[in-house]
């Protein structure tokens, strides 16, 4: 009575999540919130159950090896030629695990094209936040309708549904040319991963050359430049690239 009280409030965007068991569901329902489910993506659309993962890949971060024939040779079916036309690439896992043209392979199983090797390989976040909000570090199990999922480099089409859901973007991708500055919200986007513990310490050029799995033509595939107002979305050398994120296809 007549003392001094301190509440902690933990507020959370009501984002959707894709729990390790195979479940969607809000922010609650996570251990960081006092739940009791993984996350282990934040679903970006439903119709499509597609989800981007929380976790960021900042390894073999490039479309291709820079030496030829790898950079300089086409690997996917079909090539984009504008940002109206690569907007509707709905693809990436088409890209990541079917055949690649030109002898090439599944992406996924060639370390000569990393950013889809990379995803060949992932499973799940190393670790995950207790109520405590401390890290702790297991193997995440994916169950349920989860088994035998795999993630892919996402497609510049499937990057438009990040975009509006998570970095409340509303411009359309729609310049007849190599080249379109989109405005949306860095932070917006960034605080669906940082909520759930993940990206706590970022820099923006991390992020400034993001690789998608749309292709340009034989030297150059569709990235992603993110900066604090606005996505520069461009195409550049198959050998450029920084972090990147996964998709699943849930």
């Amino acid at each position: 009575m007549n003392g001094q009280y301190r509440v902690d409030l933990f507020l959370l965007y009501n984002f959707l999540y894709l729990y390790s068991d195979g479940s969607v569901g809000y922010p609650k329902e996570a251990k960081v919130a006092g739940g009791s489910k993984i996350p282990i993506a934040v679903v970006i659309s439903q119709s499509q159950r597609l989800a981007i993962g929380l976790k960021a890949l900042n390894r073999g971060c490039t479309f291709s090896e820079s030496r030829s024939p790898y950079s300089s040779t086409e690997a996917n079916h079909t090539d984009y030629t504008t940002v109206a036309s690569a907007a509707t690439d709905m693809n990436g896992y088409e890209w990541t695990y079917g055949n690649s043209i030109n002898g090439f392979g599944v992406k996924a199983y060639n370390s000569n094209f990393p950013a889809f090797f990379e995803c060949g390989k992932y499973t799940a976040p190393s670790y995950y936040i207790d109520e405590n909000k401390n890290a702790v570090n297991t193997t995440i199990p994916l169950t349920n309708n989860l088994v035998g999922k795999k993630w892919h480099l996402g497609s510049l089409g499937e990057w438009t549904y990040a975009y509006r859901v998570l970095g409340q973007g509303t411009d359309s991708w729609n310049s007849t040319t190599d080249s379109q500055n989109v405005a949306w919200d860095a932070q917006f986007f960034y605080s669906a991963f940082r909520q759930m513990g993940f990206l706590n310490s970022y820099y923006t050029y991390t992020y400034n050359a993001i690789p998608t799995s749309t292709e340009y033509d034989f030297m150059h595939n569709w990235q992603l430049g993110f900066y604090e107002d606005h996505i520069e979305v461009r195409s550049h050398f198959k050998e450029w690239g920084y972090g990147f994120f996964p998709f699943i296809r849930y």
